[in-house]
């Protein structure tokens, strides 16, 4: 730091402090110099390094593509089975009240449900006997969970 002390400005030849020294130049290990005010450019790559350097950035950009890519996929992916959802709540709800709807409905499951672990788990949907028994089960235990609440509601109201 003593060389940076003795500096000399050449118009005027003043001595030049390290401070003001350090504004010209910058911190020790930067990358830009000075020299005279002006800064000095960093030598020159080769050809090779330069393309080097471009293809590198190819691959970092082909693999950045490749991971929005990625993320789009899961994206819609979630949204498919989000319309599923919702669609499949909606037919669910409908046969209830439609009969028609509930036969159309249950003719298209037939024909598209072939492999046996799908149709197992949707056996109401397929005869209307077992839909039949399946609402008839749904609503008791509708009625018990009301009982069921109805005499929390007594004893909770009676001892308060």
């Amino acid at each position: 730091m003593r060389f940076l002390c003795a500096a000399r400005n050449r118009g005027t030849g003043q001595k030049i402090g390290p401070r003001k020294i350090f504004r010209l130049v910058g911190p020790i290990g930067s990358k830009m110099l000075k020299h005279r005010g002006r800064s000095m450019a960093h030598p020159r790559k080769s050809i090779d390094e330069l393309i080097a350097e471009e293809q590198k950035k190819s691959e970092e950009a082909r693999a950045r593509i490749a991971e929005l890519k990625a993320r789009q996929r899961a994206e819609d992916r979630k949204k498919d089975s989000h319309r599923k959802i919702v669609v499949g709540a909606a037919a669910m709800a409908h046969i209830k009240i439609d009969a028609q709807f509930r036969k159309a409905l249950r003719e298209a499951l037939n024909k598209a449900v072939t492999d046996p672990r799908h149709r197992a788990v949707i056996p109401d949907l397929l005869d209307e006997k077992a839909f039949q028994e399946a609402l008839h089960t749904a609503a008791k235990q509708a009625a018990l969970e009301a009982k069921e609440v109805a005499a929390e509601k007594e004893t909770s109201g009676a001892g308060g």
